[in-house]
């Protein structure tokens, strides 16, 4: 038999705030530039996978809607002075 997994109420952060900060203003100011200096790298990366993902998939996708341009255009054209064949066993 399994035991059931029971909800557990621990916090993983502290629920007051700390009573002074533990770093400098320099420290903090030091801190967010690295971390905008890394999240602008991260962010320049996802741009460069996007245009690779885009030029991969671009000429498919063209290549695709053209296709159907062209099937959908060739459905719903009838040449002139022909009736479309009708279904057998439809109505006469």
């Amino acid at each position: 038999m399994t035991e059931t997994p029971t909800a557990t109420t621990e916090r993983r952060f502290a629920p007051t705030r700390p009573a002074e900060p533990k770093i400098s203003l320099e420290e903090y100011v030091s801190d967010f530039k690295v971390r905008m200096q890394i999240n602008n790298y991260e962010v320049m990366e996802f741009l460069e996978d996007c245009k690779k993902i885009y030029s991969i998939i671009s000429p498919q996708m063209v290549k695709a809607f053209n296709y159907s341009k062209e099937k959908i255009g060739e459905f719903t054209s009838t040449p002139t002075g022909e009736k479309p064949d009708r279904v057998k066993g439809g109505d006469a």
